[in-house]
């Protein structure tokens, strides 16, 4: 028995594939890394001896391997990143070869991965090796696009905030000729549309007739009495198609505020509007 087994043949060793993926070939400088994949097809449970490796160190006086990882497929055989560094300065360009290895695997099979050339480039100078077997140069890889939405976002808020801020400010100071007039009377509109909401008693109505009185002084520049209403017609001929309707508010306001009762029914706050409308109209047609 033991003479048949030793006049067996040694079984055949599995068949093993190698492919190495490589960057460019040229162009490189001093210092720059080239990062080289070896794949090896191999049947499925055939483990690779991981201590044949090189060792991250030196290969030569211009050649440092820097890294080794390797990485199990999960239909068989194995996926091995090298990283190199050069540290060769060439005058001018030339090429160098990183050498070959042999894959050790269980079982004695073996599996050879070729060497690999490439051109140095001086520091000086770029050049390309017209070398046998050299590529064309590649066209330069294309910018990457930045993201830019968040700024255009954050560029228009602050437009519109800016123009907001200044369209204000233009206010304030008298800039703006047509929402500048009558503004007394929009914001007395404005507090009668607030009150207008509120219940329709004594103080809604006091509150209301103070605004309408305020938005009177405030335009004319000082304050305007019930005594005074023949003197400021005269003054203003614009207000002459509204002065029943002043003058109707002006004697409401005097009998809420010195008078007893409040006139709610003869001058309500919605009558009030109406007329500050209409003052609010006439200052904006003022040429």
């Amino acid at each position: 028995m033991l003479l048949l087994a030793l006049s067996l043949p040694a079984a055949a060793a599995p068949p093993l594939t190698v492919h190495l993926e490589t960057p460019r070939p040229y162009g490189y400088l001093i210092g720059d890394t080239l990062a080289l994949t070896v794949a090896v097809d191999a049947p499925i449970g055939l483990k690779l001896d991981e201590a044949a490796l090189p060792r991250p160190g030196a290969i030569n006086r211009w050649l440092e391997l820097r890294r080794v990882e390797t990485r199990p497929q999960a239909g068989g055989g194995y996926r091995i990143a090298l990283e190199y560094q050069t540290f060769h300065a060439p005058l001018t360009v030339k090429t160098l070869t990183i050498p070959g290895l042999r894959l050790s695997f269980a079982g004695g099979a073996t599996a050879d991965v070729p060497s690999w050339s490439f051109t140095a480039t001086p520091i000086k100078d770029l050049a390309v090796s017209s070398g046998a077997g050299q590529p064309p140069l590649r066209p330069d890889a294309p910018p990457s696009p930045l993201p830019v939405a968040g700024w255009r976002s954050a560029t228009l808020a602050s437009a519109v905030v800016a123009l907001a801020a200044l369209l204000s400010l233009a206010w304030l100071r008298g800039l703006l000729p047509y929402w500048h007039k009558g503004r007394h009377y929009a914001a007395a509109l404005r507090s009668l549309r607030r009150l207008a909401r509120l219940p329709q008693d004594d103080a809604a109505l006091r509150a209301g007739y103070t605004a309408a009185h305020r938005a009177f002084n405030q335009t004319l520049g000082q304050p305007l009495f019930a005594e005074k209403l023949a003197e400021f017609f005269d003054a203003n001929e614009r207000y002459r198609p509204v002065q029943a309707d002043m003058e109707a508010f002006f004697a409401a306001s005097y009998r809420l505020f010195f008078g007893s009762g409040a006139p709610s029914a003869d001058y309500p706050l919605e009558r009030l509007a109406a007329l500050c409308r209409h003052c609010l109209q006439i200052e904006r047609a003022r040429p």
